[in-house]
């Protein structure tokens, strides 16, 4: 028993080893929330132990090191700047005591030489992991706060989005209301006197008409912005053309296919139509200026597809369908029950297709 004990480099009595072994390991858990504290109980105990029983030759065991290693670690990751400071000034004057230490021995100062730089790299080691981890976490809140801060654009885009759809579908409705308000008043007057109640079914309904138009007057006042001037007439898939000429006046070609039987559509279908078409080529203006793009309309039974595809680059915000333009479609088609899928198509282009139920077929 006593050989082993000697044969693994301890001097001295046993049960002072191992009452010094006790004094640097303890304070260890403790690393985390005092990091300065246990640095200078560990070095103290550890010098004490090497000044009593390893002068000279002797080598002192690997236990002390190892915790000061450990020590000089939680001091340089876990300590805030004012601790850390105090931390380095305690670990300065043990260097001082180990030189003084070994001169008055008789040893060489070189010789605790690799400890000491052991030492000061964990240190050193310690406040890079910690600056590294810190470095992430703000990365990481960063990132957190541009995915806020996007969501909420996307949620603010669309509620702009739907504020525009529904002034520009008051004047669609203000347009249809105004044609039953006008053609019954012009029916009741043409009735005879012995028409009476079908007069005052006509009354009542035209009655009934001005005070929705009154009612959707006073909407469309929330509604608008206080410098917004009121939205000229609404257009469709009539005015085809139009966009047609103003991306040629642009520098952009658009290549047009129409497949299928075209129908009329309901006045705010039609509107949402063009909205579509015009919102697709000035997208691919703005993101792919003097490139072709292909614009096709397809008539299928009761539904209308149209597709808008270009050479571009995609971009993450249109991959997500998060571009402003890209939630201003989705919320015109959502509101009819279609769908709008856009994304990568063959050839590094970039596709936007929109399906819309045509209910009703009112003509060829």
């Amino acid at each position: 028993m006593s050989t082993s004990y000697e044969s693994a480099g301890y001097q001295g009595p046993r049960a002072a080893n191992f009452a010094f072994l006790l004094a640097v390991v303890l304070p260890l858990p403790l690393r985390r929330r005092f990091p300065a504290a246990v640095l200078a109980a560990v070095f103290v105990a550890q010098g004490i132990w090497v000044a009593l029983y390893y002068h000279g030759s002797h080598q002192p065991p690997f236990e002390p090191f190892a915790a000061g290693v450990v020590a000089c670690f939680a001091l340089g990751f876990h300590a805030e700047e004012a601790e850390l400071r105090a931390g380095i000034a305690i670990f300065g004057l043990a260097v001082a005591a180990t030189a003084v230490d070994l001169a008055a021995g008789g040893s060489a100062v070189g010789n605790a030489l690799p400890a000491l730089v052991w030492w000061a790299g964990a240190i050193a080691l310690g406040r890079a992991l910690r600056s590294r981890q810190a470095l992430v976490e703000l990365l990481r809140e960063r990132s957190d706060r541009l995915e806020r801060n996007r969501e909420y654009e996307i949620a603010e885009a669309a509620a702009d989005e739907r504020a525009r759809i529904a002034r520009e579908l008051h004047d669609v409705i203000a347009h249809s209301v105004s044609l039953i308000v006008v053609q019954a008043g012009a029916e009741r007057r043409l009735l005879s006197a012995d028409e009476q109640r079908t007069a005052q079914t006509l009354e009542t309904i035209e009655n009934s008409g001005r005070e929705a138009l009154t009612e959707l007057r006073r909407l469309l006042g929330v509604l608008r912005m206080p410098s917004e001037d009121r939205l000229a007439p609404q257009p469709g898939l009539s005015r085809l053309p139009d966009l047609l000429d103003e991306s040629a006046n642009a520098g952009q070609e658009v290549d047009v296919e129409v497949s299928g039987d075209a129908v009329e559509l309901a006045q705010g279908l039609d509107l949402t139509a063009y909205r579509i078409v015009q919102e697709g080529l000035t997208n691919a203006r703005k993101h792919a200026p003097g490139n072709p793009v292909a614009l096709a309309l397809r008539w299928r039974d009761r539904l209308l597809e149209i597709e808008i595809e270009n050479p571009r680059p995609q971009t993450v915000a249109e991959a997500n369908g998060a571009g402003h333009g890209l939630i201003g479609m989705r919320e015109r088609v959502a509101m009819y029950g279609g769908s709008l899928e856009s994304g990568p198509a063959e050839g590094e282009r970039f596709r936007v297709r929109a399906r819309l139920p045509v209910e009703g077929r009112v003509g060829a």
